[in-house]
Formats: C-alpha cells, sequence, structure tokens
C-alpha cells in the first residue's frame, strides 16, 4: 500500500482514497489527509499549505 510505504519519493505527497479514522496519516513525505468523511461518525479534513495546518469537520 502506497500510504505505508517507507519509499522516499523526493517530494511531499498529499493524497487521499485510503481511510485513516484517527486522523490524517503523517509519515516522512507523505500526508494522508481522508478520514472518511462519508462513514457514519466520519468526518471531512483539509490541509492549509504551507502551513501544514489541519482543519476539519470534528472541531
Amino acid at each position: 500500500m502506497f500510504t505505508l510505504s517507507d519509499k522516499d519519493f523526493g517530494k511531499l505527497i498529499i493524497t487521499g482514497h485510503t481511510i485513516f479514522e484517527e486522523g490524517p496519516l503523517v509519515q516522512n513525505n507523505k500526508i494522508c489527509i481522508d478520514t472518511g468523511a462519508f462513514l457514519q461518525g466520519g468526518h471531512l479534513t483539509g490541509l492549509i499549505l504551507p502551513d501544514l495546518e489541519f482543519i476539519n469537520t470534528k472541531e
């Protein structure tokens, strides 16, 4: 799975399509902001660049 790979892709990659219900995954040069907005109890997460500040509908 791409989001769990330790490979360094040389640039910051921001992705979705793999749900992390506990919150965004931040790992090396990868950020996954999919927090399951369509799931019951899920919420939508966004990312403000270049500050890397997360915002979501849960708060």
